[in-house]
């Protein structure tokens, strides 16, 4: 793979995420706005800096909980995809 098409992969993901937040925003401030819907609303998520991740999280307190386990198991995913993508990079490059 070359950097462009790294470079396409990073911005299709970076405005999907833009996307979905304006859609979930439009739907709270529509479902809200009848008053009969009961919507809870919360957002969480990590940074990693280095190897160490720093998780956040606000909104109702019922939320918060299943919010920062679901951050929490994405970041672990997400460094576990990376250390098997570099495995097999690494195992593709020594057979060549």
């Amino acid at each position: 793979m070359n950097s462009s098409r790294y470079r396409n992969i990073g911005l299709t993901l970076l405005f999907t995420g833009i996307l979905i937040i304006i859609v979930t925003t439009l739907l709270f401030t529509l479902l809200t706005s009848f008053k009969t819907i009961s919507v809870e609303t919360g957002v969480s998520g990590c940074i990693i800096i280095f190897f160490i991740p720093i998780c956040f999280a606000q909104g109702t307190p019922g939320i918060l909980i299943y919010l920062l386990v679901l951050t929490i198991i994405l970041v672990a995913s997400l460094i576990i995809l990376f250390i098997l993508l570099n495995l097999i990079n690494v195992f593709i490059y020594r057979k060549s």
